[in-house]
């Protein structure tokens, strides 16, 4: 990773037990994706005029709480041009592992009902093309975090850490990284 490029984490679903399935969606697919906002498109909207529609938009408290932080995080990491292209994505499972990891290879999309989340009629409409350059399941114990904390286990994306990826000095993700 360069200092230019970001990393984060993504879950790939709200659904309980489903984030297999979600996952491999997003991989068979070449995308992530992310909820809120369902009916919208977010291309020219700031965070002032996005804020009221997500509120409106999730399912609790609780939901729009996680969209308070998880969207701007998503937004950053696809809406700055030409630098959001070439930053890394790890899709996780909860606590237990990585599922993949890809580079965002595009700026902002939006169809209506690109992810579908497992939940009948539940769909995630924002999202990125991803190149996926690491697909086998890998075990949190299996990754190096050094001095650094994991990912959290709840919430849609973990923070943008814009100089190194945490745990990415693991023996299978260095290998992955000299393709």
């Amino acid at each position: 990773m360069t200092p230019q490029q970001a990393f984060t984490t993504i879950s790939p679903t709200c659904q309980s037990g489903g984030k297999k399935a979600a996952w491999e969606r997003f991989r068979d697919g070449g995308y992530i994706a992310v909820g809120w906002c369902y009916d919208d498109d977010l291309t020219r909207k700031s965070m002032n005029e996005i804020l009221p529609i997500l509120h409106r938009t999730s399912v609790n408290e609780k939901d729009a709480q996680d969209g308070e932080r998880s969207l701007p995080i998503f937004l950053d990491l696809c809406m700055r041009g030409e630098t959001g292209i070439g930053d890394y994505v790890a899709v996780r499972n909860a606590t237990d592992g990585l599922f993949g990891v890809g580079i965002v290879r595009s700026g902002y999309k939006y169809l209506k009902e690109k992810h579908f989340t497992g939940i009948e009629g539940h769909y995630y409409p924002h999202y990125v093309d991803v190149d996926w350059i690491f697909q086998k399941y890998i075990r949190r114990s299996d990754l190096d975090f050094r001095d650094e904390k994991c990912w959290v286990p709840f919430g849609t994306f973990g923070l943008i850490r814009r100089k190194r990826a945490p745990g990415l000095k693991s023996r299978k993700l260095r290998r992955m990284d000299k393709k």
